[in-house]
């Protein structure tokens, strides 16, 4: 798309998280009323097993936000082969679909 379809609509979106204010800013959309979607880094989180990571995905997921794959490492994808972005994004694929039920369908690459 060269411009957006319907006028006045617009995404909000966040990278590289959760993040220590991801309950504030869950708690901000919930009183706005606004929709988001996060896109999720897995070593930054998966790694330590934390509950309150999982709580928090959990939370995004039921509060009607949008979870999405921003990759395992956050590496810039233009220097790794086919199977090594597959393995990426596959790690965090499995591990949001072990926490909610759902792959997430969409990903936003690590450096634009």
């Amino acid at each position: 798309y060269t411009q957006c379809q319907k006028p006045m609509n617009w995404a909000m979106t966040y990278d590289d998280g959760p993040t220590e204010f991801a309950d504030a800013i869950l708690d901000l959309l919930k009183e706005k009323g606004i929709k988001a979607t996060f896109f999720i880094v897995g070593h930054m989180y998966m790694d330590n097993n934390s509950s309150d990571w999982s709580r928090i995905i959990k939370r995004m997921d039921s509060e009607g936000h949008i979870v999405g794959n921003h990759t395992y490492d956050h590496e810039d994808l233009t220097g790794l082969s086919a199977d090594q972005i597959k393995n990426q994004m596959k790690q965090v694929e499995d591990r949001i679909f072990k926490i909610i039920g759902k792959r997430p369908a969409f990903m936003r690459p690590p450096y634009g």
